[in-house]
């Protein structure tokens, strides 16, 4: 009899483990994986497949889809209006994986969440201050308080991660948000620089080492870039605009190079 009771306990274990594995793999597969459509588009988008992956954000109470690549976002809906394009040869020089900011946006606001401290947002009204300084076409506003073309927010982000911000999309539309880290509120300096950082891709800039991520110790992309004629293609350039903040030829505010690069563009 105690040998009976005790096969049956082992059996009903072995099942209740077998159950359990069977549903951790089941939320394995519903996980969303890149397909080969994702991986064109992204390396297309100069963004490296390798190191990406698809979330789903809160933006104003919705939630909207990126590709995520370290902090670099990109909208899930550019690739839907890739892919409806993709095969139509009147549209093959469209989508290069680089948008800027269309005349009708060029004047647009950022909306200093409520979530910032007084800190941020001093550090975000130099941010916005440091672009518009610059001179060209582009130039931001500040709001406190209603809606906005840009929110910016802090969020608790992994442990080497400090900001994200998607870039302008195909609309001509400047990028939507930014999130920068609750820790860099400790650091006044390295926070402006973060925003800085942030706003050049809410603009339209791409990581200066975008091919080789030197200031964040190395790694790859590949794919099409839009190189901005005039500019340095060396990827240990003087930029705030570096990958990694603390990296190699990584500035604390735009360089030379950043704003010739801003200059031409706009």
């Amino acid at each position: 009899m105690k040998t009976t009771k005790f096969l049956l306990f082992f059996l009903l274990i072995v099942g209740a483990i077998s159950c359990q594995k069977e549903e951790t793999e089941d939320s394995l597969l519903q996980a969303e994986i890149l397909t080969d459509d994702h991986k064109q588009f992204l390396a297309q988008s100069s963004v490296n497949p390798e190191n990406s992956t698809i979330t789903t954000i809160d933006v104003e109470g919705k939630a909207v889809k990126y590709f995520k690549s370290n902090d670099l976002l990109l909208e899930y809906s550019e690739f839907e209006n890739w892919l409806d394009q993709k095969d139509a040869p009147s549209q093959a020089k469209q989508f290069t994986g680089r948008y800027t900011i269309s005349p009708l946006y060029r004047r647009f606001t950022v909306l200093a969440g409520s979530n910032l401290t007084r800190r941020a947002r001093i550090a975000l009204q130099d941010a916005v201050k440091a672009v518009n300084d610059i001179g060209t076409s582009v130039q931001i506003g500040i709001k406190y308080s209603g809606t906005a073309d840009c929110v910016v927010t802090f969020y608790t982000p992994g442990p080497f991660e400090n900001g994200q911000a998607p870039l302008p999309n195909s609309s001509g539309r400047p990028g939507s948000f930014i999130n920068i880290s609750t820790r860099l509120d400790s650091d006044f300096v390295k926070m402006k620089q973060v925003l800085i950082h942030e706003l050049g891709h809410v603009i339209g800039l791409m990581h200066q080492d975008w091919k080789t991520l030197q200031s964040c110790g190395g790694g790859s992309n590949s794919g099409f870039v839009q190189w901005i004629p005039g500019t340095p293609t060396s990827d240990r350039e003087p930029s705030v605009m570096q990958a990694c903040a603390n990296g190699r030829g990584a500035t604390k505010i735009f360089s030379a190079s950043d704003k010739r690069a801003i200059n031409i563009i706009y």
